[in-house]
């Protein structure tokens, strides 16, 4: 699943108001300025997520910390029916 825009921003959102906290707790004064690279840190993230979600994902160092293995290219198999016929008792023939 590739998350949208809106999913990135609400997320980055909460990671801004939980750091802006732990400053204001330890005394630090909050500048507007601090907040001006907002749309440039979200553009990234969605361009980040979607490119790992599309290619990143298939490198091999990726896919050797995802644990997940790779499954893209043809996949050629033969698929043998178990089904038998209810009246007769006689399954497909092979």
């Amino acid at each position: 699943m590739i998350p949208n825009r809106s999913m990135v921003q609400i997320v980055i959102g909460i990671a801004v108001v939980v750091w802006a906290a732990l400053l204001l707790a330890q005394g630090v004064v909050l500048k507007s300025e601090y907040l001006r690279p907002y749309s440039v840190a979200v553009s990234a993230a969605v361009f980040i997520l979607f490119a790992f979600d599309r290619w990143l994902w298939r490198l091999r160092p990726v896919s050797r910390l995802m644990k997940h293995p790779l499954l893209h290219g043809t996949w050629r198999g033969h698929l043998v029916s178990n089904w038998t016929d209810p009246e007769s008792g006689r399954g497909v023939d092979r």
